[in-house]
């Protein structure tokens, strides 16, 4: 007998858990009144008579469990291999930060010695009257425009430099990756 209304409890909750649902997918019903007002209903009992050859059914669907997506979180490298940080930053960061600095005065003042250069072999053939080319002229005088904004856009890289040295030496660097 415990058996049997085992399997009766059971049947009727199931029974009960898969009709709850399905009074959840009921149609609505929409209609339109004289005055313009639209009207929506779960039952079409409620539908004045008049207006129920004008009823519009509105199929419900059975609402999807929308699960948000977990967020992203990179795995953290092991502790032995999580990086150290100086001030905000990795040791990468420096040393990509220093690497890119040095090379920009590197070419800087590259291009300097080569617009002196030209100058000054371009001043002493002018004073031992050699002719230029067109072409050469203005190139001396590119240069001997540009070249007082080359030295100082050297001296403001070179200033950025030694802040960033600074910074470094104040968040604990490493003296290898400034220098």
């Amino acid at each position: 007998m415990v058996i049997k209304m085992r399997h009766i409890v059971v049947a009727v909750f199931l029974f009960s858990i898969v009709l709850i649902p399905l009074d959840a997918l009921s149609d609505l019903y929409q209609w339109q009144d004289e005055k313009g007002d639209v009207h929506v209903v779960d039952d079409m009992l409620l539908v004045p008579p008049q207006y129920k050859d004008k009823v519009k059914i509105i199929k419900t669907k059975l609402p999807q469990e929308t699960v948000p997506p977990e967020p992203y979180i990179p795995p953290s490298p092991p502790p032995s291999e999580q990086r150290e940080l100086y001030g905000e930053y990795p040791i990468e960061w420096w040393r990509d930060e220093f690497d890119k600095r040095k090379s920009e005065i590197a070419d800087l003042e590259k291009t300097i010695a080569e617009q002196k250069s030209f100058i000054n072999i371009f001043e002493r053939g002018r004073g031992l009257g050699q002719t230029y080319s067109k072409e050469d002229i203005e190139s001396y005088e590119a240069y001997k425009r540009n070249l007082p904004d080359n030295e100082s856009k050297l001296q403001k890289l070179k200033a950025e430099l030694e802040e960033l040295r600074r910074k470094a030496r104040t968040y604990g660097v490493p003296r290898e990756i400034r220098e």
